[in-house]
């Protein structure tokens, strides 16, 4: 018998006693009310008989009071004697109270002033060793803070790192958290190696030992980590992104990575590797063959990109006049030889296609030739390669030579003039050749897009660019990124593209995005089949909201997750963000006073230069708002560390206004802290128009030139100058230039972030102009930002944080090379200057000042 059953029983047995008790005192006042009225009627009778001289009417009268007052009297009597009982349940149904709805609180760190003495002057004592820099105030408050959740807002040059060691040192020596509950978080496998480097180094000095696996297992990647974790859900599954990057000392027995073995962040990789493109292309390549509706689509896009590869399109807004016009008509008939000959010797001639000359039209009464036609009459005009084929078919000097062996002009030239003529003169159906690319499109569209001739197996290998797109990619490897960008913003591709506003049914988004879900769900499951997923899917089934039910991760396996600690939060991504939540909403589920989930996010958002493959600075700059707290601890704890110990103040405030028109930013202004001395200055920015190969030899001069200087000074960086371009092609020619000199480091801005050197050489500037339909959408339907605030925009944003970047590498001086100032470079317009000029001779060769104008330093400025 349980404890409700014996309730029940005594309190039924209670009730019957009490009804007892009230029938038998309800009988006791029955009869003496009996007795009473018995006595009060013979009294009255007594009275009646001493007056039966009366008359006869009180006879009746007497009848009837006697029984009316004996009838009166036993009510009476009755009520004076009777009490009332009267049970009542009054209970409510009631329900607990809720928590408030927050990972973050109602527990802190409690410690006393105390703790903070000891931990200073164990600091002071690191310093006096030189084995630290001495922290500012602000960095005081990251490395102590109490808060279960810390937004700090660290600047470029800032001492972050150091800051961070400093706090896991004081997590684990003075507020007591053991290693197994700590992760550090940082993005790439180098800053980890970084990271876990300065706390071997540091953590001794409060006798805290970590060896080199206890390092790996506390400075992780996001993706390290998430290995771990999914790898007690998802037994026996390996990742897509791993294929072909694991080396042989990293597997186990089973073929699976080391649980200790780093991954880096797939998002950093330049390619795809050969594995990948494997199964990428096979999955394409079977949905082509067994999905109608997916074929249809795609043959659709097939068409549209083979119309977009036929034109020839202009590269300046000339008009040539007439003895142009004449001079290029007059040479004609040799050129369209001349370069099918050459296609000829390359073996580039395309299949089944009739080899001309053709007159195809007219210009002012002046003819011009097709190089070749189509079986179905449409002319095909062959043009100069382009980019990395230009070399393989006519070199910069080569020379039209007529039948008398006198040159002509040179082919290039004539190829680009014929080019702009066709663009602007011929309105009829044709295809223009300038690229490999193009080539593969003639044989693609005659191939696929001709019912008689279409194979019955395989699929079309083609290019596509999405509106928005900086470079082509080929069709299955454009389904393979767009689909990741959509993962990585926290949804399901067939979702998402449900979700999403209407697209005209004839572009080429439409098709894509049409074909798009089909093809995703078929990669998964050849995955699957394979037991393999992708670090998007497991992110994804790993991500539950309150409530919702999905994988239940061991608790064992989530406390390393307890006290999280991320730098370069900004590049967070909403899928990553989704997951840490869900995984420390179950740590706060298991109500462990002394084992609360904790969030220290370290970041800048002025640095935020990701966004292009999903990361959303949103996050870090609406802090409060993406991570609630509770009630009790008050809102998440906002630290700002302002000092730039890095660059001088010319760059700094040249820097920050470059971020002027930044519409969704943190506002902040940075203070420098290094002296400014002979010779320092801020940006200068110089015009030098296309950047060619001698424009680039004038560059590699002037880079020698201020290598020169550094190496001329008293104390100098390791690092005496960083070259930084936004194009690989730009960094690999300035490479080959300057080869064999030491001291110069070599990198795209975005791979540049985190570096420094004593002058920063700035090649190209940081621009978005484009209309991106897709990715638009995507941002739309995400339900992350503002119905303004579109990826374009974003877009924008994250050109001119780019800029940003490059200038802050630059201790004292920074120099930029713009071919011509359209995008971030408009914020200097105010000091540019043409490169090169005479004038600036002295400055190529590291002697003396430049030219430019300086600025005068005043306050920093800032839109809201």
């Amino acid at each position: 018998m349980n404890f409700e059953e014996i309730v029940t029983r005594v309190s039924s047995f209670a009730e019957n006693c009490i009804a007892r008790l009230i029938a038998r005192h309800i009988e006791e006042i029955q009869r003496s009310a009996r007795q009473a009225g018995y006595q009060k009627g013979y009294q009255a009778g007594l009275t009646s008989g001493k007056q039966e001289g009366e008359a006869s009417g009180h006879a009746s009268g007497y009848k009837e009071g006697h029984s009316e007052g004996e009838a009166e009297g036993r009510i009476a009597g009755f009520e004076a004697g009777r009490q009332v009982w009267v049970i009542e349940n009054r209970q409510t149904a009631t329900k607990p109270r809720p928590l408030e709805p927050t990972v973050y609180g109602p527990h802190s760190f409690a410690f006393e002033a105390d703790v903070k003495l000891k931990m200073r002057r164990e600091v002071e004592l690191a310093v006096t060793q030189k084995k630290v820099p001495a922290p500012t105030d602000k960095q005081w408050e990251m490395i102590v803070s109490k808060h279960p959740a810390t937004c700090v807002i660290a600047g470029a040059g800032s001492g972050k790192s150091t800051t961070l060691v400093l706090r896991v040192a004081f997590m684990l020596k003075h507020l007591r958290i053991r290693k197994e509950e700590i992760t550090v978080v940082s993005f790439t496998r180098a800053s980890c190696d970084e990271l876990r480097e300065t706390l071997m180094k540091v953590l001794p000095h409060w006798e805290i030992e970590l060896d080199d696996d206890e390092a790996k297992r506390l400075v992780r990647t996001f993706h390290s980590t998430l290995f771990r974790v999914a790898k007690t859900v998802f037994l026996g599954v390996g990742f897509f992104e791993n294929l072909g990057k694991t080396k042989k000392s990293s597997l186990s027995a089973a073929g699976q990575i080391e649980e200790d073995e780093d991954i880096d962040n797939p998002m950093s990789a330049a390619k795809l590797n050969d594995d990948q493109l494997e199964l990428i292309n096979a999955a394409y390549t079977e949905q082509f063959s067994n999905d109608e509706t997916f074929r249809t689509h795609v043959l659709q896009m097939l068409r549209i990109e083979c119309s977009r590869a036929a034109s020839a399109e202009r590269d300046d807004d000339k008009e040539y006049k007439d003895n142009i016009l004449k001079l290029a008509s007059d040479r004609d008939l040799q050129l369209v030889e001349t370069v099918n000959t050459r296609y000829r010797e390359r073996g580039l001639w395309p299949e089944d296609i009739e080899e001309g000359p053709f007159p195809a039209f007219k210009r002012d009464g002046r003819t011009f030739y097709a190089n070749a036609r189509t079986e179905h009459g449409v002319f095909v005009f062959l043009g100069e390669f382009t980019e990395k084929d230009r070399e393989e078919m006519f070199l910069p000097d080569e020379q039209l030579v007529n039948e008398a062996g006198r040159t002509i002009f040179a082919v290039r030239a004539s190829l680009k003039v014929k080019r702009n003529i066709i663009a602007v003169s011929f309105a009829g159906d044709y295809r223009y050749v300038n690229t490999r690319s193009r080539l593969e499109m003639l044989k693609l569209e005659r191939l696929w897009l001709n019912e008689g001739s279409r194979p019955v197996a395989g699929a079309p290998v083609f290019d596509v660019k999405l509106d928005g797109e900086i470079k082509f990619a080929s069709v299955a490897e454009a389904f393979y990124m767009q689909a990741s960008f959509i993962e990585s913003m926290g949804m399901r591709v067939p979702d998402a593209i449900g979700d999403m506003p209407a697209f005209r049914d004839y572009g080429l988004e439409y098709h894509f995005c049409s074909a798009l879900p089909r093809y995703w769900l078929h990669f998964n499951h050849l995955l699957s089949s394979k037991k393999l997923m992708t670090f998007n899917d497991a992110f994804l089934l790993l991500s539950t909201k309150q409530g919702e039910a999905g994988p239940r991760v061991p608790l064992d396996v989530l406390r390393p997750l307890t006290n999280l600690v991320i730098d370069e939060f900004q590049d967070i991504s909403p899928q990553i963000v989704n997951w840490l939540v869900s995984c420390q909403r179950q740590l706060a589920d298991a109500e462990d006073p002394d084992k609360f989930p904790t969030l220290m996010a370290i970041g800048d958002d002025w640095q935020a230069i990701y966004g292009w493959r999903g990361s959303a600075p949103d996050f870090f700059i609406k802090f409060d708002r993406h991570f609630p707290t509770h009630s009790q601890v008050g809102p998440a704890l906002t630290v700002e560390m302002v000092e730039n110990f890095r660059s001088v103040e010319p760059i700094i405030r040249d820097a920050e206004r470059l971020l002027v028109p930044v519409l969704n930013k943190t506002i902040k202004s940075s203070i420098a802290t290094q002296p400014l001395e002979d010779g320092d200055h801020g940006v200068e920015l110089y015009k030098c128009g296309e950047l060619t190969n001698e424009k680039l030899r004038d560059i590699a001069t002037f880079i020698e030139g201020q290598l020169k200087y550094v190496k001329s000074l008293p104390k100098s960086h390791k690092n005496k100058v960083i070259v930084m371009s936004r194009t690989n092609a730009v960094i690999d020619e300035l490479e080959k230039l300057l080869k064999g000199q030491t001291g110069i480091l070599f990198y795209t801005y975005h791979r540049a972030k985190g570096l420094q050197a004593e002058v920063a050489v700035m090649v190209e500037d940081c621009s978005y102009d484009q209309i991106h339909k897709l990715r638009n959408r995507i941002y739309a339907v995400s339900g992350l930002f503002d119905a303004k605030y579109t990826y374009d925009r974003a877009a924008l944003d994250e050109a001119y944080r780019l800029a940003y970047v490059g200038a802050t590498r630059g201790r004292r001086r920074t120099f930029w090379f713009v071919d011509s100032a359209e995008g971030a470079a408009t914020r200097l317009l105010d000091s540019v200057s043409d490169f090169p000029a005479t004038s600036h001779r002295a400055l190529r060769l590291g002697e003396g000042e430049s030219s430019v104008p300086r600025r005068i330093y005043g306050k920093p400025e800032h839109t809201a």
